[in-house]
């Protein structure tokens, strides 16, 4: 299949999970997401931010990780707005959080320091102090 064809085919099931699956697409963002990212649809695609926290909550770090990872894929798609990039610098922060667990502290420090470059460039003294606060490895 052309690659035009597979991303209007994501992008077709991603309209139809959110507007004829809404309930199966709050359960599994995970699902909606994969099809945003292999659509190129970069704004919905941040909902694998959604399936990092699901997975936090369950206690699957390794998952969250990959979840949060795939959702940063999206932003150098989107514009370079004040709210997207704190959006990275939250995702950076999730990602770091959810890499300690396994134990990954070369990631987890290379995602702090990605999360610190990006909230510097903003001079956003909020997420600079949230990621001071945290115990630093």
């Amino acid at each position: 299949m052309l690659r035009r064809t597979r991303q209007e085919g994501h992008q077709r099931i991603v309209q139809v999970l959110e507007t004829q699956f809404q309930d199966s697409a709050a359960a599994q963002p995970e699902r909606l997401a994969q099809h945003a990212l292999l659509g190129e649809l970069w704004d919905k695609a941040l909902t694998y931010r959604q399936a990092g926290t699901k997975a936090m909550g369950q206690s699957t770090y390794r998952e969250a990780a990959a979840y949060f990872e795939q959702a940063l894929e999206a932003f150098p798609h989107l514009s370079k707005q004040r709210d997207t990039i704190e959006q990275a610098i939250d995702l950076w922060l999730a990602l770091r959080t959810a890499l300690r667990p396994l134990g990954d502290y070369e990631r987890s420090l290379a995602a702090l320091h990605e999360a610190e470059a990006l909230a510097t460039a903003l001079d956003d003294s909020r997420r600079l102090g949230q990621k001071a606060s945290r115990d630093v490895l």
